[in-house]
């Protein structure tokens, strides 16, 4: 945008110094003419008719540039008329329009805005530019962004060009853009994962208020330094990596990593980052970033009573049994459970309960001790038999509970007592 805002400036600037360039050759035709006429017909004839050709040729030219310049430019003089007019302006033609005001075409409440500006170039010599809104073709609300440059002959300012620019669509982007700038700050702003945008180096151009909780810094402080500044020694490579797919183009999904607070101090986050395109090049990548330190202590304690269940469950001296209470499944046992019965562990999960019972003691789809667990108060104990592998029978007591699984799967959990001796 910036290279055709400069080519439009360059433009401009060529075409104005070709209209000088028309009113100097102008003024050399009229000495010209008047050196003629004081030596006698015909005389200089050589340097009148290259003057001439000059003066077409630059006449061309800049008739070519102005015609063809996306931009409306009037030349005006002091007072406002119209002295040229380079193309059509929805509904106004040039004939229509020389010799008419400028005034005429935007609205009164308007007219000082353009009248000051007018002045002040005609008393400076020095280019102004203002915007108003006009007629156009977006209708009477046209906005329009207008640069006045002097025409100056003999040193003093003749007229003005009026290069008017439209501007209503760029304007209606804006504000598009402003107001989804401001949505996307407050939902960034306000959102606890931390947002942020960085540059093709990998220097961060935007960062939330979130960075404050997560890594102690201000975003001010962290904009413009590098995303390695907050990586511990041992991510830099993997980071760095997955940095480089952003900018080939590839998208990742979520990614857990360790990084470095203000003081020193590690935390756990998830970085979930995308490259950010611009007339098909990526020129930089943004994403989101959550602490997860709060989770990953709590699953490392989750882990850590899981083992010390885990150890307990194996080491006790009691067979232990759990199934699932709708279907009397068996979904585990310890160690002990299998010298019981003298059964491995995988010959006894994923059968019915009904295998550690001798016929005699099941009643229908379940044990009898089984169904009186399931309707009575939990802890109770229950007297009952085992059969093992063998076909031995022990006499058991067992004490069962039952626990729900994320409020939907029941389990029975049976504690079984070899109580033979």
């Amino acid at each position: 945008m910036r290279d055709n805002q400069k080519s439009k400036v360059d433009l401009l600037q060529e075409l104005n110094a070709l209209r000088q360039r028309v009113c100097e050759l102008e003024q050399a035709k009229v000495e010209l003419k008047k050196k003629e006429e004081s030596l006698g017909k015909g005389a200089d004839f050589p340097n009148r008719k290259r003057a001439d050709e000059v003066l077409q040729e630059s006449e061309q030219k800049w008739r070519l540039l102005a015609e063809n310049i996306p931009d409306a430019i009037l030349t005006a003089d002091k007072d406002g008329r119209i002295q040229f007019l380079n193309r059509t302006i929805v509904g106004f033609t040039p004939e229509d329009t020389i010799g008419t005001s400028v005034y005429e075409y935007v609205p009164a409440d308007q007219h000082h805005i353009m009248r000051k500006a007018i002045e002040r170039v005609f008393l400076t010599g020095k280019p102004e530019r203002y915007e108003i809104e006009g007629t156009g073709e977006h209708g009477p609300n046209t906005k329009w962004e207008t640069r006045v440059v002097p025409i100056i002959r003999d040193g003093q300012v003749v007229a003005v060009n009026l290069i008017c620019t439209d501007i209503t669509e760029r304007r209606k982007t804006e504000e598009e853009l402003r107001v989804f700038e401001e949505r996307f700050s407050g939902l960034a702003e306000s959102s606890f994962d931390l947002i942020f945008m960085t540059d093709a180096q990998g220097c961060l151009t935007y960062v939330s208020d979130a960075s404050e909780k997560i890594f102690h810094y201000k975003p001010e402080e962290m904009v413009g330094t590098h995303f390695k500044n907050y990586l511990i020694e041992s991510e830099i490579p993997r980071v760095s990596q997955r940095f480089a797919e952003n900018m080939q183009g590839r998208n990742l999904g979520i990614f857990p990593m360790e990084a470095m607070r203000r003081d020193g101090s590690h935390v756990f986050i998830e970085l979930n980052s995308s490259p950010i395109v611009k007339d098909g090049e990526t020129i930089g990548i943004q994403g989101i970033i959550r602490d997860i330190t709060e989770r990953k202590r709590a699953e490392e304690t989750l882990r850590e009573s899981e083992e010390k269940y885990r150890k307990l469950f194996e080491e006790t001296t009691d067979a232990i049994f759990v199934a699932d209470a709708e279907t009397g499944i068996l979904t585990d046992c310890n160690y002990a459970a299998s010298e019981l019965v003298g059964r491995e562990k995988s010959e006894l999960i994923g059968k019915h309960q009904r295998i550690l019972h001798p016929p005699q003691e099941v009643e229908g789809e379940f044990s009898r001790t089984f169904k009186q667990h399931l309707k009575e108060k939990e802890g109770q104990v229950l007297e009952a038999h085992v059969i093992t592998k063998k076909g031995e029978i022990r006499d058991v007591a067992i004490r069962a509970n039952i626990t729900e699984f994320e409020g939907k799967k029941r389990v029975l959990f049976g504690m079984f007592r070899d109580i033979t001796e």
